[in-house]
């Protein structure tokens, strides 16, 4: 008994520290230390050896492995030889599909988090924890920056990226605290949503589209059963984006006003924009597509074949990728990276609303953990729209990091129901 109680809280100690690290990582901007699997396998290999289990329901195994079949493995096979001119980004196209293997030890986490007895607790500390911290760091770089975009542009380069996890990190820690019934739960609400609104500052527009959204869907689902929350969350927000839109240079006037003129110029067929850089690209991606339906043109290829229309003069840069994740992979891989990346995002989107559907009208860690699930899959397959968010590392480890734990502990709560 003593043995598994030391085990227990070992178990509990590391998993907090991994969750903590991983989300503060993200928040400062510091970047994804892959090292942190090793923590996982670790736990794994120690909850092993103590009891004797292995847990990894189908739907879960099924999230991870057909995007690493359908996007690292037809690259294996089939765009293993295509060398970028450009050794950067040779190295970032190595980078991007690697990252579809290196998820694979977050699959350890589901078994952890199934026997660990209080991995519930241990997820909303520590994500409340990084909220926080997130405030904190988020509050002192708009201050320093003047909510100047060119300037936080420069300190965090692929923004779009990083504002759309602060903002699903935000938006899921504002649903997760809607369930513990005292005034600290409160308090994180509002946290969450000044959080969010900070974000919002920044002025990546992708990131704005999901907002309204979601919370929408918050009211929907919340209304009935958690009222005041849904209230204070509406008002909140409310009174949030009417001081970002009444403070000097504001963000969201400067940034609605360049869009008016960015469409202007598609509208004369002048892509030079950052919206008509986009629309091209969209464009361009679907013509790469049908030139290889199957397979794709490679990550490579694609990107060789960009930096010849902007030689051309046609867009204004030679872009790395087609700023949509669905174009990306339909052009670089064809549709079995599309089916790779759709399954990614559909497969989690319609367990949770099957689990939604089976707690709908009653207010519990179920429900909780369904709507959670449904939003956070919704809104970063909505900012993907716009921008192709699995560029880098940060935002591909935590999505899957966030989708296995929201499942685990939705199928763990079943399990105990």
């Amino acid at each position: 008994m003593v043995k598994s109680n030391l085990i227990e809280r070992t178990c509990e100690i590391i998993l907090f520290l991994f969750f903590s690290i991983f989300f503060v990582n993200l928040v400062i901007d510091d970047g994804i230390n892959w090292i942190l699997n090793w923590t996982l396998l670790i736990l794994f290999l120690i909850l092993i050896y103590s009891y004797k289990k292995f847990f990894l329901p189908i739907p879960i195994a099924l999230t991870f492995i057909i995007p690493f079949i359908t996007i690292y493995g037809v690259d294996y096979l089939f765009h293993t030889n295509q060398v970028s001119e450009d050794k950067y980004f040779n190295n970032k196209a190595s980078e991007i599909i690697s990252n579809f293997l290196k998820i694979l030890p977050l699959l350890a986490l589901s078994s952890i988090l199934f026997y660990t007895k209080r991995s519930k607790s241990i997820f909303l500390v520590s994500l409340n924890f990084s909220l926080i911290v997130s405030i904190s760091f988020d509050s002192y770089i708009n201050y320093m920056y003047n909510f100047d975009r060119s300037l936080l542009i420069n300190k965090f380069g692929m923004i779009i990226l990083y504002d759309a996890c602060i903002a699903a990190l935000s938006l899921l820690t504002l649903i997760l605290n809607f369930n513990q019934r005292n005034k600290i739960s409160i308090f994180f609400i509002i946290l969450s949503l000044i959080n969010l609104f900070l974000i919002v500052g920044h002025g990546s527009r992708g990131t704005w589209i999901g907002i309204p959204v979601i919370l929408i869907l918050i009211t929907m689902f919340f209304f009935k059963t958690q009222r005041w929350n849904v209230i204070l969350t509406l008002v909140s927000s409310l009174t949030l984006t009417i001081f970002l839109l009444l403070i000097p240079n504001s963000p969201i006037i400067s940034r609605v006003d360049a869009f008016k003129e960015d469409k202007v110029l598609v509208q004369q067929n002048n892509y030079n924009s950052s919206v008509g850089n986009r629309v091209f690209l969209w464009n361009f991606a679907i013509n790469q597509f049908k030139t290889s339906p199957i397979i794709g043109v490679g990550t490579r290829q694609f990107r060789e074949n960009i930096c010849i229309q902007h030689k051309q003069g046609l867009i204004p840069a030679c872009n790395p990728h087609a700023h949509n994740i669905f174009f990306q992979f339909i052009a670089t891989h064809g549709l079995l990276g599309l089916f790779g990346i759709l399954s990614a995002f559909l497969l989690p989107f319609i367990y949770f609303t099957k689990s939604y559907l089976i707690s709908k009208n009653k207010f519990n860690d179920l429900n909780q953990y369904s709507v959670a699930g449904i939003t956070f899959t919704l809104f970063f397959g909505i900012c993907g729209l716009t921008d192709f968010l699995f560029f880098a590392s940060f935002p591909t480890m935590f999505y899957f990091l966030v989708i296995i734990t929201l499942m685990t502990l939705s199928i763990k709560k079943t399990t105990q129901t």
